[in-house]
């Protein structure tokens, strides 16, 4: 089957999304170098372990530290899955389990023990039952026996998520004239919340230490923004992914 796209409008559409795939690769690559203190953060300042470690308060995120560990792991089995369609559809399936987890987590759920633990190719189901039957396909809920690392969890999240989308990359051939494109703009709009609350604590982060700094090289007695950044910080962390 020729998969070439068949009009101008279908290849901006696959460029776009070729684009905004690659984009997402580069952004979870670039915040995993930032929070190693590999990298500046928009060449403003370099963030040490120590910085990190005082905003990135462990048992302060470990709700949010338990929900990233709790999608991360569960991505890991389907990136074994071969077909594209099929794992566009798992990670459909997974991200849609992962919001009705986080928006109903008061009620213990569990992932459907009885599918299939390897994937290769075959048939992976769609379907929105888990509301009703409280038992996930694919997202995997269990709890840590110990204290999480958040930023420990962050590093390995970042990672999986440059391979889930460079997984997503290789498979931009088989979208053309097929549903796939949207379906992935769609997953990509779910990640992209959570990729949102990333940037948003580590823009407060910054913003703090950077007020700290231009506070010492002022003379003139001046308002506490990094301490009001700071309680704003602990503000918007009573609220989880």
């Amino acid at each position: 089957m020729d998969s070439s796209p068949s009009s101008p409008k279908e290849t901006s559409t696959l460029e776009a999304l070729r684009d905004l795939i690659h984009k997402r690769i580069s952004t979870f690559a670039y915040l995993q170098r930032v929070h190693n203190g590999g990298a500046h953060y928009f060449n403003t300042i370099l963030l040490s372990e120590e910085d990190l470690s005082r905003f990135y308060n462990n048992k302060r995120l470990r709700k949010r530290s338990q929900k990233i560990f709790i999608l991360g792991t569960s991505l890991g089995p389907i990136l074994e899955i071969t077909t594209t369609p099929d794992y566009v559809k798992a990670l459909h399936q997974i991200i849609h389990e992962y919001e009705h987890f986080v928006s109903d987590g008061s009620k213990t759920k569990k992932r459907n023990f009885f599918r299939k633990s390897k994937f290769t190719g075959e048939q992976v189901f769609f379907n929105t039952n888990f509301q009703e039957t409280g038992e996930y396909i694919h997202l995997d809920v269990r709890t840590t026996p110990f204290e999480p690392d958040y930023l420990q969890i962050l590093h390995t999240f970042c990672d999986i998520m440059v391979v889930v989308y460079t997984k997503l990359m290789e498979g931009i051939p088989e979208f053309y004239r097929s549903p796939l494109a949207e379906v992935v703009s769609k997953i990509d709009t779910k990640f992209k919340k959570i990729l949102a609350v990333i940037n948003r604590d580590l823009d407060l982060v910054v913003h703090t230490l950077i007020c700290r700094e231009l506070e010492k090289m002022d003379p003139l007695p001046s308002p506490k923004n990094g301490t009001n950044a700071a309680e704003d910080w602990e503000a918007m962390n009573a609220l989880h992914i």
